[in-house]
């Protein structure tokens, strides 16, 4: 993945000379500098799947505001939790218009091991995981409740209390994550997340090798 945080100018000789060497399946960054990109790569000929805006949201986990709820909680993901994963990497995948694949995202959730279910009621009801991770700053993505568990709040509970478990046990004070829509962002503002910039992903019909 490409994340353009620099301008570039619209043609392929820029964008190659930049790129050279680096296999590329997805871009993600401020809109005018994506743009930019796939300005050059276009003109190369290359097929691009429709890019879509997300925000990017910012909170200090110190206002962090967790939700009320009960008989909920956070486990770690498990092995035996490969079909059931396999089946909700699909819905999310769906879901977010093919940004990433279900198989690249099951092999993502299970080698990073930071992923966690949200147990509900004694039923798995939604998954968030820890992407990455930058000193005391903290990426969560991969947020998905399935269709049957939505409307109970189930993706606001599970991420607010993967945020507190990183302020608590990781030192954590600050966390980014992108919302894949008005819903989304509306959860996360409930928790505190505020908007810092508007972000554009666009994935690749098929890999890229970049040559100069």
């Amino acid at each position: 993945m490409l994340h353009a945080n620099k301008p570039f100018e619209p043609t392929i000789d820029v964008a190659k000379g930049c790129l050279s060497g680096h296999v590329i399946r997805r871009l993600i960054g401020q809109p005018d500098h994506v743009r930019g990109v796939i300005a050059g790569l276009s003109r190369s000929g290359i097929p691009l799947h429709t890019g879509q805006h997300e925000p990017l949201m910012y909170l200090d986990l110190n206002q962090l505001r967790l939700p009320t709820f009960k008989d909920a909680f956070l486990r770690p993901v498990q092995p035996g939790d490969l079909e059931l994963l396999a089946q909700w990497c699909k819905g999310y995948c769906d879901d977010t218009g093919g940004i990433t694949s279900p198989d690249d995202m099951v092999l993502r959730i299970f080698n990073g091991q930071n992923a966690q279910l949200l147990v509900k009621g004694g039923f798995p009801a939604a998954l968030t995981n820890l992407s990455a991770r930058s000193d005391d700053i903290a990426q969560i993505a991969d947020v998905y409740v399935p269709p049957d568990m939505r409307g109970q709040q189930c993706a606001r509970i599970a991420v607010g209390l993967h945020l507190q478990q990183l302020r608590n046990q990781m030192r954590v004070t600050g966390a980014l994550l992108s919302s894949s829509g008005p819903a989304a962002t509306r959860c996360y503002q409930s928790l505190g997340f505020q908007v810092l910039a508007d972000y554009l992903h666009v994935t690749l019909d098929a890999p890229l090798v970049v040559s100069a």
